[in-house]
């Protein structure tokens, strides 16, 4: 398969994306707490959304999607928290510079095919453009996304543990794209 486009996400995208997050999540631990059904869709479009793409494959006339990623702003109240204060050290910026990427994914069936590196591209590409710095947060036992992240140039600021992670997982680690450090 080829032919990995990238387009915003459509209201109507969430239930399939659903159900490739909920399908790759044992064999990735992402996300690292596994959302109930019913709480899917308010963990890929959340309230602080800035934008949104879906990776999709065309074949005759019917879309295959193979992945998502977003991009949100910091949300009201998190400014002080650990890992916002790691991006903003580690950035040299203001909170409300942060543009966080996240809920990067793609389904079992896209994996290998470049569909990830585009959404992350695209993401990282949207949050420069606006003039503000992308970050991101990753566990290091997703080891293919840590590669992924450090050979496209994030930088680690920082690791924590913020209150969602289980008390046995290792801390997080928190990364910054530096073309939008400020510094």
């Amino acid at each position: 398969m080829s032919g990995v486009e990238l387009r915003p996400r459509r209201p109507e995208d969430l239930p399939g994306l659903g159900e490739l997050l909920l399908e790759q999540q044992p064999v990735s631990d992402y996300p690292h707490v596994r959302p109930k059904l019913e709480a899917v869709a308010a963990f890929l479009a959340r309230s602080t959304e800035e934008a949104a793409w879906v990776a999709v494959h065309r074949r005759g006339g019917v879309e295959e999607l193979l992945g998502h990623v977003a991009v949100t702003r910091i949300a009201r109240g998190a400014e002080g928290e650990e890992e916002t204060l790691a991006w903003c050290e580690g950035a040299g910026c203001a909170p409300e510079e942060l543009r966080v990427v996240g809920a990067l994914f793609v389904g079992l069936h896209a994996t290998g095919l470049g569909a990830g590196v585009a959404l992350l591209r695209r993401a990282t590409e949207h949050v420069l453009d606006a003039g503000r710095v992308p970050c991101l947060d990753v566990l290091p036992t997703h080891d293919r996304a840590v590669a992924l992240y450090r050979h496209l140039g994030w930088v680690e600021v920082g690791r924590l543990r913020p209150d969602w992670l289980a008390d046995w997982a290792p801390e997080v680690i928190a990364m910054v794209h530096p073309a939008g450090r400020r510094g």
